[in-house]
């Protein structure tokens, strides 16, 4: 039941992929199905980040804004931390 449950939220159009994913690490966390691997990103995707990251070190905080609105219409979000640039789905 709780695999039919989460295939469903899987298919529901009105959650973003941001619930969705989160709601399936939870599920994933109890269930034990190996989810929680880390995503494959795109190297175009990879590429804006390194760019970006680049800018910031520069200060060239205009370009990467620019560069973080590409990542984001690419179906990605960047989050700073102290250990980098960490990418997730949006």
């Amino acid at each position: 039941q709780a695999l039919a449950l989460l295939w469903n939220l899987l298919k529901d159009g009105t959650l973003s992929k941001a619930d969705k994913y989160a709601t399936a690490l939870d599920f994933d966390r109890v269930l034990g199905l190996g989810l929680g691997h880390a995503i494959e990103v795109p190297t175009a995707v990879q590429e804006l980040v390194e760019r970006r990251e680049a800018a910031r070190r520069s200060k060239d905080w205009a370009t990467a804004d620019t560069i973080r609105q590409q990542i984001e219409e690419a179906g990605y979000a960047v989050k700073d931390t102290d250990q980098g640039p960490k990418i997730k789905l949006k």
